[in-house]
């Protein structure tokens, strides 16, 4: 691991131990540590070189595989669902893009840590946080040219810091956020 990959890390496991603090309960640090250190060291690589480091990727992948065995947090068909489903939209996404535009928007490694972090998360996190990044990314671009700079064909955004950021807000507040979501919507209804 190189120092700049171990900086990311080191700061995530001092999140980790403040998320366990603030939530009361320390097991959260077994199914969620492992994703918020890959989630860091793959941000901080995608941004320094617009690679996802598979070193990584193999250990966010072992790292799920271990905890669906031992089914921390989700039962084992529970994580492959959500590995197989996360990582197809993602793969889906690319797919449609190519076609669409004829250029790639996204790469392997993207869809790779899809895979691992619907692994982790399941698919209902897996997906939630996939739109949250697509909403960040989108307001991220909008924010880029409110502030004057042209977002040119040839720029390539990093999409890994947006996919880390909505799969963290998932993996911690994904449960919330969708029952608020079905109490908005039974109101809505109610009201019909």
């Amino acid at each position: 691991m190189s120092c700049r990959a171990a900086l990311p890390a080191a700061l995530a496991a001092l999140g980790f131990a403040a998320l366990a603090a603030w939530r009361g309960d320390p097991s959260i640090l077994i199914w969620y540590g492992p994703l918020l250190a890959g989630l860091a060291v793959c941000t901080a690589e995608d941004v320094r070189t617009r690679l996802v480091p598979g070193w990584a990727l193999w250990a966010l992948l072992a790292a799920g595989c271990v905890l669906a065995a031992l089914q921390v947090r989700l039962v084992w068909t529970q994580a492959l669902l959500g590995a197989a489903v996360t990582g197809g939209a993602l793969l889906a996404a690319l797919a449609l893009g190519v076609l669409l535009t004829g250029q790639q928007a996204l790469g392997g490694g993207d869809i790779k840590l899809a895979v691992c972090a619907g692994l982790l998360l399941g698919v209902r996190d897996g997906l939630l946080g996939l739109l949250i990044a697509v909403v960040t990314c989108a307001l991220g671009v909008l924010a880029w040219r409110v502030c004057g700079r042209n977002v040119r064909k040839d720029d390539h955004l990093p999409f890994v810091p947006f996919l880390s950021f909505g799969w963290a807000v998932s993996g911690l507040f994904g449960a919330q956020m969708v029952c608020a979501y079905l109490r908005m919507i039974d109101a809505f209804v109610a009201r019909l």
